[in-house]
């Protein structure tokens, strides 16, 4: 059965009196709300935690291949053009508007066991943590795909 959408404005009518009666505590210097007031205005407007599920894992999904796709582009541009030291692209994400996506011909660093120096090529990132939570497995792996791809084609 079809259900009705609020209105972003009809949103916020509902949800802010309850974020603005929630306590912010500060947890290792970081001012902090949990997730009860979330909950609370997740039933308020109607959307079931399953509904929520779904969207983070398509948005996560779509989101991990689109970025390898986008990127295997923008590591293709570097290989093309010497000069250039990294690319931003953007991946449309339709009612979510956008994603950025980035990929660095080479950082150079230190390795956090020695010290050494360490030269990476091909360092990327997502920018979709707000929809898809950190810890996507999907992002992660087409971050690395991507890393891969980049120390192939910009190495030396």
């Amino acid at each position: 059965m079809y259900k009705e959408i609020l209105k972003p404005a009809e949103m916020i009518a509902k949800i802010k009196p309850i974020v603005d009666a929630a306590e912010v505590t500060v947890v290792d210097g970081k001012p902090t709300l949990s997730n009860d007031p979330f909950k609370a205005a997740q039933a308020a407007v109607d959307v079931s935690d399953n509904e929520l599920i779904k969207v983070r894992r398509f948005v996560s999904a779509y989101g991990a291949v689109a970025h390898e796709k986008v990127m295997r582009v923008g590591v293709d541009m570097m290989k093309a053009d010497k000069e250039l030291s990294k690319v931003d692209g953007v991946i449309g994400l339709g009612e979510f508007r956008k994603a950025e996506s980035r990929v660095n011909r080479v950082h150079e660093g230190k390795s956090p066991k020695t010290q050494e120096p360490i030269t990476t090529y091909g360092t990327n990132r997502l920018s979709l943590s707000i929809i898809s939570g950190q810890d996507s497995s999907a992002i992660n792996e087409a971050i690395a795909n991507i890393k891969a791809y980049g120390a192939e084609q910009l190495k030396g």
